[in-house]
């Protein structure tokens, strides 16, 4: 039963005119090709769903199910041996890059249009093919670290990845902004692709009572679903301040009609991971954190699930968002040892580290699934249908070596299905020196399972992605060294053997994902973006 005390639910409009359904992708598969998730595509001005007709990188991990799947009819398996740095591309941008870059198709005047947001809150639209710049964008002053009780990034602006839709050709972008020296802001910001203006503002705490922006980080990515945009609020790094697990929901075409809902917890429980907010549509789903204690205050870390919303994956309804508190809308882990929520609350050991992945899997009862993995060190493979409220999920969770972190994939082949991240298992059959990366294969079965499939070696703090050619045909599972070698890997994903290992790259900041389109990869490190091309 919802408690009206625990969980908190700011209206203050009648909601927003919401319509249209969620579009389709060949290249994000489903049961046998037919009914996929939706991809990563745009809504029009009348509040519509995914257009499956335009070709881009819309959002974090392509698609709103954040699986990382590219279809690229040139990255074959054959053809990535013979990757290179492309010479005629020169990016240039100012600050440190944590967001994914976005890609779209007749961006401004007409060009293939890479889009890059910094820590600077400087935005920049790049020509895909020369990296020139076609226009910067500086949507507000950003945050010294001087001026927040806590955190690493100095100085902090915008670290989540936008959403491009182009139909009502706009960019949406969140981050942290000072004002003149005055007190920091949570705003989200949107921006005309063509005339580089910024058409409209909000500032969070101006219209969600209880919100506090200087003790919140918006370090998830953006969701845009059905004309209203999802925006995932955590803490600053060290947890300082009393902030929650917002998520925040902007109509786009009436973005003062703004709403929000929050975790329960006095302090903690954020949504921290940089997947962000996943659909397959239809709901919203987010994985929380951790609580703090705060026993000075009167508040020691809640025994109650109810009075904490920690530690779980989340199924909100849109479009205001809210919670059910139904069993069937959360998932939390009961069971021996680490798999208890209140173990691994107290221990810091977030669930929602590397955020949820959606995807189907033809021949599985169910076949409407999720996966999860964060810091408690155990995989959970969920019915997204039905969570199951506190258990273990589906099948038998496998242990982990320590902590994923991340974004999560998913993909399939003719035969087989797949999930995987930056984590490695315990008691694998894993002989790669250095592996911190692992990919599991899911039953067609009644129920699903998980088992080890492979491991690699990222070198870094990926976010990995995945690119078939046709959606199943020809996989690779791409790794970037972030905050490491800085080296760019493709693995085949059938058996994880190295296709390619690039040279160095410039440095890039922690999880930031690689994107594909039309025969190139693009890196965004800090203050440069690399392009990689097939012949």
């Amino acid at each position: 039963m919802l408690l009206a005390a625990a969980l908190i639910l700011v209206m203050f409009t009648h909601g927003c005119r919401c319509s249209g359904d969620a579009g389709a992708d060949a290249g994000v598969w489903s049961d046998a090709g037919k009914n996929p998730l939706p991809d990563g595509g745009a809504t029009g001005t009348d509040g519509g769903g995914p257009d499956a007709g335009l070709t881009g990188v819309l959002q974090h991990h392509r698609n709103m199910s954040r699986d990382g799947l590219y279809v690229d009819a040139k990255m074959t398996l054959a053809s990535i041996a013979d990757l290179h740095v492309d010479t005629g591309f020169t990016g240039s941008t100012s600050g440190n890059t944590y967001a994914q870059p976005l890609f779209m198709e007749n961006g401004p005047s007409g060009k293939d249009t890479l889009f890059v947001a910094t820590t600077h809150n400087d935005v920049y639209a790049l020509d895909a093919v020369t990296g020139a710049e076609l226009w910067k964008v500086t949507v507000g002053v950003s945050v010294p670290g001087s001026e927040l009780p806590c955190g690493t990034i100095d100085p902090l602006g915008v670290i989540s990845t936008p959403v491009l839709d182009p139909q009502a050709r706009r960019l949406y972008v969140a981050g942290m902004f000072n004002a003149s020296g005055n007190e920091p802001k949570q705003q989200v910001v949107s921006i005309d692709i063509d005339t580089h203006s910024i058409v409209w503002t909000v500032d969070v705490a101006a219209l969600i009572p209880g919100f506090i922006a200087k003790v919140h980080n918006q370090r998830s990515a953006l969701l845009l679903l059905k004309g209203v945009l999802y925006v995932p609020y955590s803490g600053l790094d060290g947890d300082c301040g009393n902030y929650q697990g917002w998520v925040v929901a902007v109509p786009v075409s009436n973005h003062s009609a703004t709403t929000g809902w929050r975790t329960a917890a006095y302090s903690g429980s954020g949504i921290w991971a940089p997947s962000g907010a996943a659909s397959d549509g239809t709901s919203v789903y987010v994985a929380t954190g951790n609580t703090n204690n705060r026993s000075s205050e009167g508040h020691p870390f809640p025994t109650d699930w109810n009075q904490a919303q920690s530690e779980a994956v989340l199924k909100l309804t849109p479009p205001t968002p809210s919670f059910s508190g139904s069993a069937a809308d959360y998932f939390t882990m009961s069971g021996p040892g680490g798999h208890d929520w209140l173990y691994n609350d107290t221990a810091d050991l977030d669930l929602g580290s590397s955020g949820v992945v959606l995807f189907d899997v033809p021949g599985a009862t169910p076949s409407h699934l999720a996966f999860a993995i964060g810091k408690t060190s155990h995989t959970f493979l969920l019915d997204r249908d039905n969570l199951g409220g506190m258990g273990l999920g589906l099948g038998t969770p496998l242990t982990a070596n320590g902590m994923a972190f991340g974004a999560l994939i998913a993909y399939q082949t003719a035969a087989k299905s797949y999930v995987g991240g930056h984590f490695t298992l315990s008691n694998s059959s894993c002989s790669v020196s250095g592996a911190d990366f692992a990919v599991l294969e899911v039953s067609h079965t009644s129920p699903p399972g998980l088992s080890y499939a492979w491991c690699a070696k990222s070198g870094g703090k990926t976010s990995a992605i995945v690119s078939t050619t046709d959606g199943v045909t020809d996989p690779v599972v791409w790794t970037y060294g972030s905050r490491g070698d800085e080296t760019l890997r493709a693995h085949d994903g059938n058996d994880g053997h190295v296709l390619y290992t690039s040279s160095a790259l410039p440095g890039s900041s922690q999880w930031n994902a690689p994107i594909i389109a039309k025969g190139r990869v693009y890196v965004a490190g800090n203050g440069v973006v690399t392009a990689l091309r097939v012949p």
